[in-house]
């Protein structure tokens, strides 16, 4: 990643508080002033074709890393001294003092050894060049320019969708299943043309049965079949862990052969032929079924195909102009009332020859920008020059990606560790935090909302995509094009690697590495990672495959003492050894889903820089460790246990917790009183908790709560939760699976703007003390509730209200006058309602004419 970044993030942490506060105790100011100064002149030099320098300077700024670290982990322990102290004896004491004054002189002798090599260092430095200009205020504050939410855009379609639906319904008798590939470069819109087929009223009509499935680059059949079981279902099976091959593909079968469906498998890669006879063995049968695959590859095309394939061109100049003036202008005009960029923008997409995904990523990267030189920047830009074979959708990314502030680069690049399509967000964000490339705000916001930021505005270019479908979980969940992860591969300078075998050659460089193929298993650490000490990550990105025994997770401990971050997610290991206790800047540590592992060691609690820890899915685990005061850095905890009831004193420690996660704790009874010192708390959600029958007093606790979602908690009953003070601060709340929502009238949800209502058998109507959210509700969804009879006329009254969904409440039959109220509402989307649906056709279109966006069962009327 870039040099000038890591040099960047290294002044910041020269600068702040803990680093000062212990260079004014051991009188190290005066080395670090140095180390300051030498690091602001390196950052305003060039080392263009010098790369003798920067690997010198790379090595330098890592060890300078290093050393921050270990300030950083030695003020934590410092915070635990006073109470610790109370405990020892005075000789144990004066040896601690000891090692306090051998650490400090260690530390200041490394400091004064960097300084040196700094100084060596500026006699290769180019004093003319000003390339690296990261002490610039525009790269080191957050952009707050105000990026619109990136939505499909479908221009010039229309033929191709006419063409592909008309194919498919000519192809209802056919006797075998029948596969169609749609078949086009990378950009080039096969996606966006598959949900255009997909969501077409006579499709949906001619198919019982539609399900949609993102494939994954590395085939797996079981996979597949997992992500088809889970579609087909609507996403309401969730765990599918504990199912052996053979039942999976018992249950695949009893979904799929009972009606007729049509499959689209979006971005397929498969080796060779034998991999598709085994999933085409599976799907056979059935009358009338069909596959859509969309592939860039011929020979994809080739083998899966019963039909001649696709082949989707670009599109017409107009129709690329319009999208690229789209993401440009945003709903602004000024874009499109000025000739000069009109006629620059026409000649800039022309370079491309029509490939949607350029024109979205251009224009997004020129969002709002009136000024004529950015315009021309692009249109003049030497990759043009390369040569009409050299010219690719990567040409369109590479610019966009120059454009990026230097700390959105680096989370891009580092977002490369991702391999399979589904990203959670709010992991990727706290992946970010983990590596340090969350810059502090100057004010008030918790690095989280920062990061948050930092997705929004790389999403608004395009370099993040909305997942097709809504996760089962309410999670919010992007992928990354593969085509923007080969740029941000590309970009990582070395530092960022996925392992594919044992004797793959890796960069001496690298500190972060993703284990992907599938016969690792995580059995044994690669020998080709037996010289990298210095490994900051270790992930395993493919989903249902981890280490698969201790000594692999005793290897990585031993070898790699500066880890931040170790995802042993989906593993079946037994033991998580107590050395884990040597991973001082250990800050991110995720072993969900282990199915092996029945306790936790103590030692986990001496890691004092951890901030997010993940043991949800591990439905053998007993309970969580009881030392948890020294864990004064944790924020997020997402966890499975048997307990009946969390301990007291393990909840009240965690004073720093801001989310917590509590999923599928079947003998969970009650919540811990020591709720009541989470004071830090945002979020919390209980899901699968069966036997959970209360919310606790102590709740009233969390002013801070600004997130609540209980889910699949059949025997938790809300009656009284609107006593609990910490609820009125609430901005979220997801209520689903509940047997009911009984509640008083009692409006205090007073700063609520998103509500989501799922799953309730017998939920008839709105409640009434929603109208205390009237001026600040802006998103109201409900969904699979048999017996949601009508809205009520005070729904007119949510005047904030900018979006509603209803899917699957067969009992509705109209909207309320009152409608006309809501001038904000920009989206109404209803799906699976047929008497609303067609009310809104007929007697209520007048109630809906003001609404920018209507999608009637997934078809677009507006």
């Amino acid at each position: 990643m870039e040099i000038a970044f890591t040099a960047h993030t290294i002044l910041e942490r020269i600068s702040s508080k803990r680093v000062c506060e212990m260079a004014l105790r051991w009188n190290l100011q005066g080395q670090l002033d140095q180390m300051q100064q030498q690091l602001k002149s390196a950052m305003q030099e060039s080392f263009h074709d010098q790369n003798q320098v920067v690997e010198l300077l790379r090595d330098v700024l890592s060890e300078a890393d290093k050393i921050f670290d270990e300030l950083e982990v030695h003020t934590l322990q410092s915070q635990m001294q006073p109470l610790q102290r109370l405990k020892l004896s005075k000789v144990r004491n004066f040896f601690c003092s000891l090692q306090d004054l051998a650490l400090r002189m260690q530390i200041g002798s490394r400091i004064r050894s960097l300084n040196s090599r700094l100084v060596e260092l500026q006699i290769y430095w180019t004093p003319n060049l000003r390339l690296l200009r990261l002490s610039n205020q525009h790269d080191r504050v957050l952009m707050h320019r105000p990026y619109p939410v990136q939505r499909i855009d479908v221009f010039g379609r229309e033929h191709d969708r006419e063409k592909i639906v008309e194919a498919l319904l000519g192809l209802r008798n056919e006797s075998a299943i029948s596969v169609l590939p749609v078949n086009g470069i990378g950009g080039i819109g096969k996606t966006t043309l598959a949900k255009m087929v997909y969501n077409d009223a006579r499709v949906m009509r001619q198919f019982q049965l539609r399900i949609w499935v993102n494939a994954s680059r590395v085939f797996d059949v079981n996979k597949l079949v997992e992500k088809v079981i889970k579609s087909a279902s609507g996403n309401e099976v969730t765990d599918l862990r504990n199912l052996n091959e053979a039942e999976l593909r018992t249950m695949f079968c009893k979904v799929l052969l009972t009606r007729t469906y049509l499959l689209v498998l979006d971005d397929l890669w498969i080796d060779n032929e034998g991999q598709w006879n085994e999933l085409k063995r599976l799907l056979a049968g059935g009358h009338g079924n069909m596959i859509l695959v969309t592939t860039r590859s011929e020979s994809v095309a080739s083998i899966t195909g019963t039909v001649p394939p696709y082949h989707l061109g670009g599109l017409l100049d107009d129709d690329c102009l319009a999208l690229f003036l789209r993401k440009a202008s945003g709903e602004g005009e000024e874009v499109q009332n000025n000739p000069n960029l009109l006629r620059i923008g026409a000649e800039i997409t022309k370079k491309r020859e029509g490939v949607p995904l350029d024109a979205v990523v251009l224009g997004s990267s020129l969002y709002k920008e009136t000024s004529q030189c950015h315009w021309e920047w692009i249109r003049h830009h030497h990759i043009w020059d390369s040569g009409r074979n050299a010219i690719s959708t990567l040409s369109a990314l590479k610019i966009s990606y120059e454009k990026l502030p230097c700390y959105l680069k680096v989370c891009l690049a580092y977002s490369s560790v991702f391999l399979d399509s589904d990203i959670q967000i709010d992991k990727l964000i706290q992946l970010w935090m983990a590596q340090g490339i969350i810059h502090p705000s100057t004010g008030c916001h918790e690095p989280e909302e920062i990061g948050m930021q930092y997705f929004e505005e790389l999403r608004s270019r395009s370099f993040f995509q909305e997942m097709e479908g809504t996760h089962p979980l309410f999670i919010s969940v992007c992928k990354m094009h593969d085509l923007v992860h080969y740029i941000a591969e590309a970009v990582v300078d070395g530092e960022c690697a996925t392992i594919v075998s044992h004797s793959q050659n890796i960069s001496k460089y690298v500190r972060h590495i993703a284990l992907s193929d599938y016969d690792l298993s995580g059995k044994e650490l690669p020998r080709s990672l037996s010289d990298h000490s210095m490994l900051r990550t270790i992930l395993f990105p493919v989903q249902g495959v981890g280490p698969t025994s201790t000594s692999f997770v005793e290897a990585c401990i031993s070898r790699f003492k500066h880890l931040r971050l170790l995802d042993l997610s989906d593993s079946c290991f037994e033991v998580l050894p107590n050395s884990i206790e040597e991973l001082k800047d250990l800050k991110y540590l995720d072993v969900s889903a282990n199915g092996y592992m029945s306790s936790l060691p103590n030692a986990i609690c001496k890691l004092q820089s951890l901030q997010t820890l993940r043991v949800a899915y591990c439905t053998k685990l007993e309970v969580l460790p009881s030392y948890t005061e020294n864990m004064i850095n944790l924020r997020h905890l997402y966890m499975t246990t048997r307990q009946e009831v969390f301990s007291d004193k393990v909840m009240g420690c965690l004073h720093a917790l801001r989310s917590l996660y509590i999923y599928s704790c079947k003998n969970l009874v009650s919540l811990s009183d020591g709720l009541q010192h989470l004071t830090s708390l945002s979020t919390l959600t209980i899901v699968d908790c069966p036997r959970l029958t209360f919310l606790p007093s102590s709740m009233k606790y969390l002013t801070a709560l600004k997130s609540l979602s209980i889910i699949d908690c059949e025997e938790l009953t809300l009656l009284e939760w609107q006593d609990i003070e910490g609820i009125k601060m609430l901005r979220s709340l997801v209520i689903g699976g509940l047997p009911q929502l009984e509640s008083k009238d009692v409006q205090c949800l007073r700063s609520l703007q998103l509500l989501v209502i799922s799953g309730l058998p017998h939920f008839v109507s709105l409640p009434r003390w929603l109208e205390g959210a009237a001026c600040t509700l802006q998103h109201l969804r409900v969904e699979r509730c048999p017996n949601f009879m009508a809205f009520p006329e005070w729904l007119g009254d949510l005047t904030a209200l900018e979006r509603i969904e209803v899917s699957e409440c067969r009992k509705l039959t109209s909207l309320p006058e009152g409608m006309h109220g809501l001038t904000k509402l920009k989206e109404l989307t209803i799906d699976s309602c047929p008497k609303l649906s067609e009310a809104c056709q007929s007697m209520d279109k007048s109630k809906i004419n003001h609404i920018p966006k209507i999608t009637i069962d997934r078809i677009f009327i507006k």
